[in-house]
């Protein structure tokens, strides 16, 4: 029987409904313009080392664990199955989430191990970790800096600065997802470490956190908190190694300028320790913190540590800057954003997404905080509250192309646009329907195909609309391997839900077309065959 001639898929209203957030992260990474090439050696990492995603990620994880957790195995097994782990954080969260804990572990493992190859891929993936899933390797958080602290003490420059910029994302997601006070309870265990290299990035990170934090809030007699920061930076500003007791001093001068410092001293020190810590804060005061130890200059690595601001990098008097007095703008974005993020007033989140839009119409880039701006917009995305998501619809349309810079932060936009379309009718929703068609035009539309697929099979509601956006993007592709990867994945999902008879058609047309009667064999598979042949009309 001759088959019948081809529908041309119908453009309706894209919609998606996503079943976990993830808050993620986010560093600069590779541009959605450019299409991540499927990896089918099972690696997860491209030739160049680029992480690339899987072509059957769903068998690979536990082929991973085995390798990872068998002492015997061959070194570049060890090194391949991280790479795999990359690749499964990078782009299929939902298959490592159950099992975050075990794998976090042998990562962890693995860090330590006595070959410096695996130990950087290692400290590679740790890195993903902390950055693509946050507070779920919270859990594990202890492990972590034991072993990359104790790693870093060692005689390997090259792996000390693949620790360090893990330890940079550690902090920095830890933080952001208020969990500040468990990375002091982490480092304080190693500030009497032996080890002069383990006792400074002890002092950095600890100030690193405590700046993240700011003042107000890491004196803010917290629980676990306040109450280790004043012992904290009391034992480095009185060690015996002046690299030590470089950060410690940036961290009495950080804190000083909060108007319970000398209080606060008096409760969480002793009365010797508390006059060594007055005397200390009036000599930053009046000469500031003095000559920067050489190794102070410059990160444990050698790379030049750029992040010190400049009127701190000196060794003149440091002066007390009024509270009401402006701020740069990148401070000022900072201070919102973390007030957003952590706080439940809808003024600050307000006020955050102004100073995004401020910035960005100006000509201005959000840096490191791009990924904290998005995952705000998402969450105000996802609130049922009209004025909420309303604002965060004004300022996505300025966003979009910032955040085309970031494959992952784009995604996490593109998904929380999509469930506010499905979140009912009214004005607000074809606005967001409007700003998802353009981010579809303005991004390669290969790099939508994963998660669109994905959250076909997981949408609980807007499945008809959503598959209709995916057969126009199918056909946008025209015969690239994620057509033929990700199609099959979603249509099999599709045939099976009733309300899609005719947006199932559509996508088996288009696939049929690319496919030929490979797409019979592998509905044969999934036993649909023959709703598929009978929705094709080709029996």
């Amino acid at each position: 029987m001759p088959r019948p001639p081809k529908i041309v898929a119908k453009k309706s209203v894209p919609a998606m409904k996503m079943t976990q957030e993830i808050h993620q992260d986010l560093n600069a990474s590779a541009s959605l313009r450019k299409t991540p090439r499927i990896n089918s050696s099972g690696s997860g990492t491209g030739s160049n080392g680029e992480v690339t995603p899987l072509s059957r990620p769903g068998k690979e994880l536990d082929k991973a664990l085995a390798y990872m957790s068998d002492p015997g195995c061959e070194w570049n097994k060890h090194v391949e199955a991280l790479s795999i782990v990359r690749s499964l954080v990078n782009f299929n969260q939902e298959i490592i989430l159950p099992k975050i804990s075990e794998t976090t572990q042998l990562v962890i493992k693995n860090v330590a191990n006595l070959r410096s190859k695996v130990s950087g891929v290692a400290i590679e993936a740790m890195r993903d970790l902390f950055r693509v899933l946050r507070k779920a390797v919270a859990p594990q958080l202890d492990a972590a800096i034991k072993t990359l602290l104790t790693e870093a003490g060692k005689e390997n420059a090259f792996l000390r600065e693949k620790i360090e910029r893990c330890l940079d994302e550690g902090v920095q997601a830890m933080v952001v997802d208020n969990l500040g006070g468990k990375v002091l309870a982490s480092l304080v265990q190693h500030q009497k470490s032996k080890n002069q290299t383990m006792r400074t990035l002890v002092a950095r990170y600890a100030y690193e956190t405590i700046n993240q934090m700011s003042p107000g809030r890491a004196l803010s007699e917290t629980r676990d908190t306040t109450e280790r920061v004043y012992p904290m930076m009391m034992a480095a500003v009185l060690d015996q190694s002046d690299q030590v007791r470089y950060w410690g001093k940036r961290m009495v001068y950080l804190l000083q300028q909060h108007r319970d410092f000398e209080r606060l001293a008096g409760k969480y020190l002793n009365n010797n320790n508390t006059a060594k810590l007055l005397e200390e804060s009036h000599k930053i005061r009046t000469k500031g913190i003095g000559e920067k130890p050489q190794s102070a200059r410059r990160t444990l690595s050698g790379r030049s540590n750029t992040r010190l601001p400049p009127d701190r990098q000196n060794s003149s008097p440091l002066r007390i800057t009024s509270r009401s007095g402006p701020a740069r703008v990148d401070d000022t974005l900072k201070d919102d954003l973390k007030a957003a993020l952590t706080g439940t007033s809808h003024e600050t989140k307000v006020r955050a997404l102004n100073t995004v839009r401020n910035i960005i119409r100006a000509g201005g880039r959000l840096g490191n905080e791009l990924k904290h701006v998005v995952d705000l917009v998402c969450k105000m995305l996802k609130s049922a509250a009209p004025n909420s998501y309303q604002q965060a619809l004004d300022v996505a349309p300025d966003l979009i192309h910032v955040a085309s810079e970031d494959h992952v932060a784009y995604r996490n936009l593109f998904l929380a646009v999509a469930e506010r379309v499905t979140a009912g009718a009214g004005g607000h929703n074809k606005h967001a329907s409007k700003l998802l068609d353009d981010m579809c035009n303005n991004a390669d539309p290969g790099n939508l195909v994963q998660p669109l697929a994905q959250r076909i099979k997981n949408a609980a509601t807007g499945r008809p609309k959503l598959t209709s956006k995916f057969t126009e993007i199918l056909q946008k592709l025209g015969t690239s391997k994620n057509v033929q990867k990700w199609g099959p994945f979603a249509l099999w999902e599709v045939i099976r839900d009733h309300r899609c008879r005719s947006q199932a058609r559509e996508l088996a047309e288009v696939l049929y077309d690319v496919m030929g009667d490979s797409l019979f064999d592998l509905a044969r598979k999934e036993k649909v065959e023959g709703d598929l042949r009978g929705m094709l009309d080709y029996r």
